[in-house]
């Protein structure tokens, strides 16, 4: 969360900590219903995109 703020440049980052949440939790209860009513595979039946997957000794993500 510190780069979010940094790249925001916001000078009150414990401010910028609480809100994150806050605004997860509105935009959930604003699209909640959209969500709960669509079917997302009549929307998108089939979709295509590439996956690069990266692993090596300095991937702090996934064992090696």
């Amino acid at each position: 969360m510190m780069i979010y703020t940094k790249v925001r440049g916001s000078e009150d980052p414990c401010k910028e900590r609480v809100n994150i949440p806050k605004g997860i939790f509105a935009s959930y209860d604003a699209l909640s219903g959209a969500i709960a009513k669509s079917d997302v595979y009549l929307l998108a039946p089939k979709i295509e995109m590439p996956v690069f997957i990266i692993h090596g000794a300095d991937d702090y993500s996934t064992s090696y």
